[in-house]
């Protein structure tokens, strides 16, 4: 138990506080890059039982962006009970979205390693060659770009079996979509409690402070 009798859950840089008189009926889970949801396995284990876990997927083949995977997120939120919403990576852009919008049953944002605009900027000049760049990177590279200091050999294994199920033309269409993305606006708009969990160091300054001040709810302390 943490601070103020808040229960505290933490497993892959990820930090849910739970206040025991609130009743939690799920979190929502949107995932990296991959799309699949398989990184969480662990995690879900870890909330069960007393947190039920929902695991959102995006398809593998489509070459889609952000507005049509925010689609699909938000079919699977759930219609009765309260709950929180994650979004880890590449979802956080997805998860600030919904967040912004107020959706009923929704007690509390959680962004994981994740970013609310280009988190490199510099490589915005790319958007237009991403259809031609290679798809299939060498397990180094795709494990400091999507892993960074977390990487371990059981998160590479599970990594490398996550992104095999993506399609090319389908990773290229998420490349692109970070390199456009920018939801800062909706950022300053979100209501609900908000955490922020292991800031990558690849957020300027500029955009830590509106993240940091989005995870400072008076409703969090």
């Amino acid at each position: 138990m943490g601070p103020n009798g808040r229960y505290v859950v933490r497993r892959f840089s990820a930090l849910i506080l739970v206040r025991p008189q609130l009743s939690i009926a799920a979190v929502v889970l949107l995932p990296g890059m991959d799309g699949s949801g398989l990184l969480f396995a662990d995690f879900a284990v870890a909330l069960a039982p007393e947190i039920a876990t929902i695991v959102v997927s995006y398809p593998t083949d489509a070459a889609i962006g952000y507005a049509e995977l925010e689609a699909i997120a938000r079919e699977q939120l759930p219609v009765n009970g309260p709950y929180f919403l994650l979004g880890e990576s590449f979802s956080g852009p997805i998860a600030v979205s919904i967040a912004a919008s107020s959706p009923e049953g929704l007690c509390g944002l959680i962004l994981s390693c994740s970013f609310v605009r280009n988190p490199r900027p510099f490589l915005g000049w790319l958007r237009p060659v991403v259809p031609f760049m290679p798809t299939r990177f060498p397990g180094a590279l795709s494990s400091w770009l999507l892993l960074g200091r977390f990487s371990s050999q059981h998160l590479r294994s599970a990594l490398g079996k996550a992104l095999s199920l993506l399609s090319p033309r389908a990773l290229c269409a998420r490349v692109a979509a970070v390199i456009g993305v920018d939801v800062t606006a909706e950022l300053a708009r979100i209501c609900v409690p908000s955490s922020i969990c292991a800031l990558p160091k690849i957020v300027s300054s500029r955009l830590r402070q509106p993240l940091l001040s989005c995870a400072r709810s008076p409703q969090l302390r």
